[in-house]
């Protein structure tokens, strides 16, 4: 059998390669690990709208009101616009709220994206949701935002498995950052002419929505958009979890695990240092559609404390008058909004949702 290597020189060389690959985080200068905003810029658009994250979080300047933030339930889930209106009649001047969102979810995405926002924007309030849907490894782009030198004191605590996968995303992400860091890219257009999620979600461009997604699509991602729906009037009445309203909601109890755990924790944290409000929204499912209970995994406002607060609206109460062969009409998967779902939730969890808000 042939040998791999011609000469020890040539092993040599291999072994160094090998071991400038795996010290590669630790190698790189302070400057590059710690500059943040290329990796907005250079992320492609088929793994989210990050120019759009990346103008609201570094080229815009100011205090933001409500921001909307994490993966594709709350992306598509309530019109920002919207919301925005609802803000700004209660403060009564012009306002500042825009969605923050993303593929896939995961509490780490949810850290590593909101640290990046407040430490550059004071936010009033950042509206959530239960993102531990996420699997028990890594968002399957940390590697666009994880540098383990910068990031240790974050992911110390996890056990080893994760850590290990958190180092190896650093590494695969020291290729974009050594390039993008000699030869920098200027901000990216945050309202692209056509990209993936226009094309594929017959969306309009997020940067039009202030961030949100807004599909055009029917059930399992059908091309035919079907009519809306008849809605009733008035909206459905959501609720925010207190000792008067706690009987509507059920609580699973499931425990996270580990990774999800820990980022919530972070993200927690990181709120209550920036003074940030927390509201968790839930959103139910198709297959949840005639429950009579707000299904929740955990009681967040009690396991939390008073700081974060919980809303929601029972399916039967916001399905109310829609047909049964209908509600399908108001997803584009079993756990999605279309546009359809997008309306008929913002209207009916605005009110509250500024209730809250303006405590």
């Amino acid at each position: 059998m042939q040998a791999p290597f011609d000469s020890p020189r040539q092993a040599a060389w291999f072994a160094g390669l090998c071991l400038l690959i795996l010290f590669s985080p630790w190698l790189l200068p302070a400057s590059w690990v710690d500059q943040r905003e290329t990796i907005y810029s250079n992320a492609p658009l088929r793994i989210g709208p990050y120019p759009w994250l990346q103008k609201k979080i570094f080229q815009d300047k100011g205090p933001a009101d409500l921001v909307l933030a994490g993966s594709s339930h709350i992306w598509g889930g309530v019109s920002a616009v919207e919301a925005q209106k609802m803000i700004e009649g209660k403060i009564g001047r012009p306002a500042e709220v825009f969605t923050l969102g993303w593929p896939w979810p995961g509490y780490d995405a949810l850290y590593f994206i909101t640290r990046d926002l407040l430490e550059k924007r004071p936010v009033r309030c950042l509206v959530i949701y239960d993102e531990a849907c996420g699997s028990e490894d890594f968002h399957l782009a940390a590697y666009q935002w994880l540098r383990f030198r910068r990031d240790w004191p974050v992911i110390r605590g996890l056990p080893f498995r994760l850590v290990m996968q958190a180092y190896a995303a650093s590494i695969l992400g020291v290729p974009k950052l050594v390039l993008s860091s000699l030869r920098p890219d200027g901000p990216a257009d945050p309202n692209p002419q056509e990209d993936y999620w226009q094309n594929f979600y017959k969306a309009p461009p997020v940067a039009s929505q202030n961030g949100t997604l807004t599909s055009h699509l029917g059930l399992n991602y059908d091309p035919t958009f079907p009519p809306a729906p008849t809605f009733a009037n008035p909206p459905a009445q959501a609720v925010a979890y207190g000792s008067a309203t706690k009987a509507g909601f059920r609580f699973r109890g499931t425990p996270l695990d580990s990774l999800q755990n820990h980022f919530l924790e972070k993200v927690i944290e990181l709120a209550e240092g920036h003074g940030t409000q927390i509201i968790f929204l839930n959103f139910p499912l198709l297959k949840e559609a005639q429950n009579d209970e707000i299904a929740e995994q955990q009681c967040w406002p009690e396991w939390f404390g008073g700081g974060v607060e919980l809303i929601g609206i029972r399916p039967t109460e916001l399905f109310r008058g829609i047909p049964e062969k209908s509600l399908q009409d108001l997803y584009y998967d079993p756990r999605h909004f279309n546009a359809h779902g997008q309306e008929l939730y913002t209207r009916s969890i605005l009110p509250v949702l500024g209730e809250v808000y303006a405590k």
